[in-house]
């Protein structure tokens, strides 16, 4: 896992090099990288094609949009039934999200037709083979494991999982910039704490005081959740 994310970050330094003074977009080349990382990890090369998981995160993004912050306080059937249907974006948001589940349902059903107890492949097959498990030993719980359940939890790992961290990166990315005195004290922590002779690891994590404070303070002064204003 941690090979295939350094080499993402490493591609996607080459890749804004290779761009020198042409404009970007960070947050389109920092999802797919998301994805490629997510793919790797959960599906290895045969789950789910880098296609299917660009177009999830495409309609999902879609379907975020319509959550702003008065849509989320409105609750209940009448809500559902008299207001949403009404509002602008809300059939096409609908539209979407249907298309994120036809995708996550074909994914599945291929898995299903080819499923084999003694090859496994990604983290679907292992969900088929624990509610086999279960059902082998007569365990009640087995009946949650469900399509539509496995369906539920991909969409949340495809879709919230990458456009999450993918936002959270450009967050990050964005603060440097806009406090440029503040990429050399991150720099010369990690180069005195770490070193430049390996890549970082989660044990390191604690020993980057002023990198963690950094981001603590990135997340409290952004607009990235405006639900509640500073």
């Amino acid at each position: 896992m941690s090979g295939s994310m350094y080499d993402a970050i490493k591609s996607t330094i080459d890749e804004i090099k290779a761009m020198k003074d042409e404009p970007i977009n960070m947050v389109e080349l920092v999802t797919n990288k998301c994805n490629a990382i997510l793919r790797n990890m959960l599906f290895s090369e045969n789950g789910m094609s880098e296609e299917q998981i660009r177009e999830v995160n495409e309609n999902y993004s879609s379907v975020m949009e319509c959550m702003t912050t008065t849509n989320l306080l409105l609750t209940g059937d009448f809500a559902r039934y008299c207001i949403f249907p009404f509002m602008k974006g809300f059939k096409t948001a609908m539209n979407n999200n249907k298309n994120v589940e036809k995708v996550l349902y074909n994914v599945i059903d291929v898995h299903k037709s080819t499923y084999n107890e003694d090859h496994m492949r990604d983290i679907i097959d292992d969900y088929f083979k624990e509610r086999d498990n279960r059902r082998s030993k007569g365990d009640p719980t087995a009946q949650y494991f469900t399509d539509r359940a496995l369906m539920y939890t991909l969409k949340q790992i495809v879709g919230d999982g990458v456009l999450a961290v993918a936002s959270f990166v450009c967050l990050i990315l964005k603060t440097l910039l806009d406090h440029p005195e503040e990429q050399k004290k991150v720099y010369d922590e990690v180069i005195e704490k770490i070193g430049a002779d390996r890549q970082p690891t989660i044990e390191d994590k604690n020993k980057l005081t002023y990198t963690n404070a950094f981001i603590l303070e990135s997340l409290r002064t952004s607009d990235f959740l405006d639900l509640f204003h500073h």
